[in-house]
């Protein structure tokens, strides 16, 4: 084979693209390598616990403040006197309402903060943890507990999605409440379930051998029902539940004392053909336990008006007297090395819906029984935050430890 021969061959367009092939390929196989690396860099520094060295009482990671809305180019944002938004955005059980303590925590601690919106997407939760953060909201409100920085600030109240039962029981320090058209609202009631599990061991023959001491102490039981004198028990529990709801409502909303259980004729709508053979009218109560739309709910006084977060925003800066302008703050953890790398935004207001193995919230049935101030339907998002509960390593509410003062961030972040 000729010289000239050879050097066609070797310059051959085969030749070349098995070449370019196996230098791309290369190329894919290093980038990514350094992907695998970067990834596992940035979960390990995710999992590594944050420690702040300038305090030894601050054990838990601090909230950090982002702009919303006001001047971002104002050069002394840091003294500006500022309105902050409180999201709650999650079924209220004990033990999950750490982000909530924290931000109530962070404007209760900032004097310049000079209004509150508290924006609930909540269907309530157990009656112990709706007071629980009512009695934080009440407190941050009448201003006593600002450590002396401040005193009564406006707090404005906006219904998201839904805030319902405990949602809307935790809503009654606001003045006023705005709901969006959208919203559903109301459910004051409260309820105790057990499961029942008598049938199915009759019917394969499985039991339990109970020895106790004390006339009612298995009252309850599933593999039992209960007799007149246990059920009447647990009333008189729900019914005290129950009153005190009512009190919460009365001493927040002043025009609703002594309505609350009055009868009330609505109307059907009958937007469709289906419902024309439905009933034409019907009686409710306000506080029946039953959710209410954010229109029936403004004709029964449970709210004051129709708006969005923004309408509440701009309520709170015309009652506080602040300037159009004013700065408005939110609070959220800050994210991980992880999430940086992601591009995650890392939301402390996410959708309460966002409960992970909620199907482990079964477990719930061996807790005993609770005090729920929950919305009709939202057993299962009850359930699954129970498990979450159980699963997790969060601070319990109504301790002395989530008392603990923690300095705020000093540093205001600005959303583009």
């Amino acid at each position: 084979m000729s010289n000239d021969s050879i050097a066609r061959s070797q310059s051959s367009p085969s030749g070349m693209g098995c070449l370019g092939g196996v230098i791309l390929l290369g190329i894919g196989l290093f980038v990514f390598g350094v992907g695998l690396f970067v990834f596992g860099i940035g979960w390990i520094a995710s999992s590594i616990p944050k420690f702040d060295f300038t305090s030894e009482t601050n054990s838990f990671p601090l909230m950090e403040e982002y702009a919303i809305r006001g001047d971002s180019l104002r050069l002394d944002v840091q003294t500006l006197e500022r309105v902050a938004v409180i999201h709650v955005a999650t079924v209220l059980v004990e033990g999950l309402l750490e982000d909530v303590i924290d931000q109530i925590d962070m404007a209760k601690r900032d004097p310049l903060v000079k209004a509150v919106v508290v924006r609930i997407d909540s269907p309530g939760g157990t009656l112990s943890a709706s007071e629980d953060i009512h009695r934080r909201l009440r407190k941050l409100k009448e201003g006593t507990g600002k450590d002396g920085l401040g005193g009564p600030i406006v707090m404005v109240g906006s219904i998201g999605p839904i805030a319902a039962s405990g949602g809307y029981y935790l809503a009654m320090p606001c003045n006023p409440i705005l709901a969006e058209t959208s919203s559903q609202t109301g459910s004051i009631g409260v309820f105790v379930s057990f499961p029942s599990v008598e049938g199915l061991g009759k019917q394969f023959g499985f039991g339990v051998t109970l020895i106790k001491q004390g006339e009612i102490k298995d009252s309850g039981s599933p593999f039992r029902s209960m007799v007149p004198k246990e059920k009447q028990v647990w009333q008189d529990l729900v019914d005290d539940g129950y009153q005190q709801f009512i009190r919460v409502i009365e001493e927040g909303r002043p025009h609703l004392k002594g309505k609350l259980l009055e009868a009330m004729t609505m109307k059907a709508l009958r937007a469709g053909p289906t419902g024309a053979d439905g009933m034409p009218e019907y009686s409710r109560y306000r506080a029946d336990g039953g959710l209410w739309t954010a229109r029936q709910a403004k004709e029964a006084g449970l709210i004051d008006h129709l708006g969005s977060l923004d309408d509440a925003i701009d309520e709170a800066i015309r009652k506080a007297h602040l300037p159009t302008d004013t700065l408005v703050v939110e609070y959220e953890r800050p994210g991980s090395l992880l999430d940086s790398i992601l591009g995650r935004d890392r939301r402390r207001h996410d959708s309460f819906l966002d409960i992970p193995d909620w199907e482990k919230g079964l477990s719930m049935v061996s807790s005993g029984p609770r005090a729920w101030c929950l919305a009709p339907g939202y057993e299962l998002e009850g359930l699954a935050a129970m498990a979450k509960r159980s699963n997790s390593h969060s601070r319990p509410t109504g301790s002395a430890l989530s008392e603990t003062p923690r300095p705020k961030s000093g540093r205001v972040h600005f959303r583009r």
